[in-house]
C-alpha cells in the first residue's frame, strides 16, 4: 500500500480563507482547480505530474490518501484526482489519526488491519506524521505551487 498526504500547503495544495465568515477557501489566492461540493468552494493546486505519478504507481500499489484534516476536506480533492482514472482507493483522515498532548496529528499505520506494516509506505512532508513507524515513511518537500517542481 502506498499512502500519500493531502493537507493544507501540501500535495494537493489548498489554503483556507483567513476570515472565518468567508467561504471555505480564499478566492483571491491562485489555484489550479476550483469547484464546489456540497455548497463548499474548493480551490487547490496539484503538484506537476501528479496524475501521471498516481497512474503509474497504481499499477503496483493500492493507493490511499491520508490527511490530518477532515474527511469533508479530503474527499472532494480525492474525487477530483480520481476523475481521469480511479487511482486512489480510499481516504484516511483526522479521525484516523492519533493526537499528541501537543496537538500534533500522528498517522498511525497500524489502523490498516488487512496489511502487514512491512507492506505499507507513507509519503509525507512532516516526519512526525509517521513517527510511530519511521521505517515506513518517505519524507518529501512541501509543495507550494511551484510549476517547475520535479
Amino acid at each position: 500500500i502506498l499512502i500519500f498526504l493531502i493537507n493544507q500547503k501540501k500535495v494537493p495544495h489548498a489554503r483556507p480563507r483567513l476570515n472565518a465568515h468567508s467561504p471555505v477557501f480564499d478566492v483571491n489566492l491562485p489555484a489550479d482547480v476550483k469547484f464546489t461540493s456540497d455548497g463548499n468552494e474548493f480551490r487547490f493546486n496539484v503538484r506537476p505530474h501528479c496524475f501521471q505519478f498516481l497512474e503509474n504507481l497504481s499499477q503496483f500499489y493500492d493507493i490511499y490518501a491520508f490527511t490530518a484534516s477532515t474527511k469533508d476536506y479530503a474527499e472532494p480533492i480525492v474525487a477530483y484526482l480520481n476523475k481521469r482514472k480511479r487511482t486512489i482507493q480510499g481516504v484516511l483522515h483526522r479521525k484516523n489519526c492519533l493526537e499528541t498532548v501537543n496537538g500534533f496529528k500522528i498517522k498511525d499505520l497500524r489502523i490498516i488491519k488487512n496489511r502487514s506494516l512491512e507492506d505499507i509506505v507513507l509519503v509525507d512532508n512532516l516526519v512526525h506524521s509517521f513517527g510511530l513507524q519511521l521505517d515506513n515513511g518517505i519524507p518529501v518537500l512541501e509543495f507550494i505551487n511551484n510549476k517547475n517542481d520535479q
